[in-house]
């Protein structure tokens, strides 16, 4: 097993040589090092308005999270500024690269008002 760890964004080119009792053998290896790049969306960008919703009920939307990068992304917390809306997520999920996690995010009106959260 051989194994490819570069050290920077950079275009490696090597050759592996198998020396046995039988002779030797030369193979080349390529690689490119990356640099990571983490980056993700949140879908839907605008937001969501949940409309109107009975005091006492409550209304549930899943967001989207999008994995846009180069790199898997953990999840660690999913928080709204106002507790009538409360995101149900597990801290730690790992989103892979192109990948997506659906975070419901529930609406629990207590109060006949108009709400906001970011």
């Amino acid at each position: 097993r051989i194994s490819f760890t570069p050290t920077a964004a950079a275009l490696y080119n090597d050759t592996i040589t198998v020396q046995t009792s039988a002779g030797s053998y030369k193979t080349p290896v390529k690689g490119t090092g990356v640099t990571v790049i983490n980056s993700w969306t949140l879908e839907p960008a605008t937001g969501h308005n949940y409309g109107n919703v009975q005091t006492g009920s409550s209304s549930n939307f899943n967001f989207t999270i999008r994995n846009t990068g180069n790199a898997s992304i953990s999840l660690s917390a999913v928080t709204a500024d106002n507790p009538v809306f409360v995101p149900n997520f597990s801290a730690g999920t790992t989103i892979p690269v192109g990948g997506t996690l659906n975070v419901p995010v529930a609406f629990n009106p207590t109060a006949v008002t108009t709400y906001n959260a970011v």
